[in-house]
């Protein structure tokens, strides 16, 4: 697995810096990614687990970054769309979720007020106004062991 992922990050031409998600595991963030932190307003979190894809991000390492994040032991990966981003938000979701087995999607949606930069960076309009945000929470049920200690199968 771990020889899969580095081939695949490999392949990414753009230059990614990397964060680790608090399981051990780096796991490179696409630039367009970055200058969304930026611009984001602060009550929004900004943890390893949480993905935000405009139409600008790079799909693939979203995915690969989000099957990684649970597959590592994770308990969750939370994916935000913005304002035209949504759509591919809820593929990123959608593929996240059936890529790992007994996941689940819970799904809500806000709106926020956007400066003039972030509305450039992610869909060319400078004007400030109120943007649509899709929240997606990718969970997995934690695995249940019994009283020795190893994994019960079948729950």
């Amino acid at each position: 697995m771990a020889a899969e992922v580095s081939e695949t990050f490999a392949c990414i031409s753009a230059p990614a810096s990397a964060i680790n998600s608090g399981k051990g595991v780096n796991i490179p963030i696409d630039p367009e990614e970055q200058a969304l932190y930026r611009g984001l307003p602060r009550y929004l979190p900004r943890h390893p687990n949480h993905i935000y894809v405009s139409v600008n991000t790079d799909f693939k390492n979203q995915f690969i970054r989000g099957k990684t994040i649970l597959s590592s032991g994770e308990n969750f990966v939370v994916v935000h769309g913005l304002g035209t981003g949504m759509e591919r938000a809820i593929n990123l979701a959608h593929e996240i979720k059936n890529a790992i087995p007994r996941a689940r999607l819970v799904t809500s949606t806000s709106g926020f007020h956007v400066s003039e930069e972030l509305g450039f960076m992610l869909d060319g309009d400078r004007q400030p106004r109120s943007l649509s945000v899709i929240h997606m929470k990718i969970s997995t049920p934690p695995k249940q062991e019994d009283d020795m200690g190893t994994e019960v199968k079948g729950t």
